[in-house]
């Protein structure tokens, strides 16, 4: 399913993520965004969300 795509949403996107993680490196690329996760050992324990 295509997903039509507004100006704007990729930085919506990278701020919504960037509330709950801490985000090491997020670009835009060819087919999208990929971001690149920081975790520390304190994330580890605590487990997915």
């Amino acid at each position: 399913m295509e997903v039509a795509r507004k100006p704007g949403d990729d930085d919506a996107v990278l701020r919504a993520v960037q509330r709950d993680v801490r985000v090491r490196e997020a670009r835009l690329g060819d087919e999208g965004f990929y971001i690149l996760l920081h975790w520390s050992e304190e994330d580890e324990k605590r487990g997915p969300r």
